[in-house]
């Protein structure tokens, strides 16, 4: 991704003054991870929005109105009506999803890789610290009076909210491919009340 090369580049550029002798602390630095991590939560929650709601993507619950009365033939209407509502609702939000299950990996794939690379981040970020204490050392400082290294939002919190992105992800593709795309063979064919055996 495009935005991950601007968060490397951006602690990059950060580190520059640090490595000429330019003061740093470990502070500064947790809060530029929290910037880059404020706009990737940003474009994950977007990708999760537009997946519309997983809700939508089950079937109505089945109702069994009471037939004995003119009450119940009105309630049986009624739920008649909000099914068929429903499923609209759902074929909407599936539509604005995505209308492949290879979308949907392609997002799933998408965050996978995310993930990995918040690792490199994290990774850069390590080296770059033990490159600038050591630096220090080298100057003279005392290396008990040194900062440890700086555990940023990116090394824990981040990718534990990408991977809940994923799981998520994966429960709405599931849902997607059994109760949309398996929903005749599944549903209707396997669980239908009425089959026609004859000739079997």
């Amino acid at each position: 991704w495009d935005l991950f090369t601007l968060f490397s580049s951006s602690l990059d550029v950060f580190f520059e003054p640090a490595r000429h002798g330019g003061p740093m602390l470990a502070e500064w630095v947790e809060t530029v991870a929290a910037r880059c991590f404020f706009i990737l939560n940003k474009f994950v929650n977007r990708m999760r929005q537009e997946l519309g709601s997983d809700a939508s993507l089950l079937p109505p619950k089945p109702s069994y109105p009471e037939l004995q009365d003119l009450g119940g033939l009105t309630k049986g209407f009624a739920t008649g009506i909000k099914s068929l509502l429903a499923e609209q609702g759902r074929k909407k939000s599936v539509l604005q999803a995505a209308n492949t299950v290879g979308a949907l990996c392609v997002r799933l794939h998408s965050l996978s890789f995310c993930i990995a690379q918040l690792d490199a981040l994290s990774a850069m970020i390590d080296d770059s610290w033990a490159a600038l204490v050591a630096r220090r050392v080298a100057d003279g400082a005392s290396a008990a009076e040194e900062e440890p290294s700086p555990t940023t939002i990116l090394h824990a919190g981040a990718p534990e909210a990408v991977a809940a992105s994923c799981a998520e992800l994966c429960w709405f593709l599931g849902a997607k491919v059994v109760y949309q795309d398996l929903k005749g063979p599944l549903f209707d064919e396997l669980y239908c009340r009425e089959r026609d055996v004859s000739g079997k």
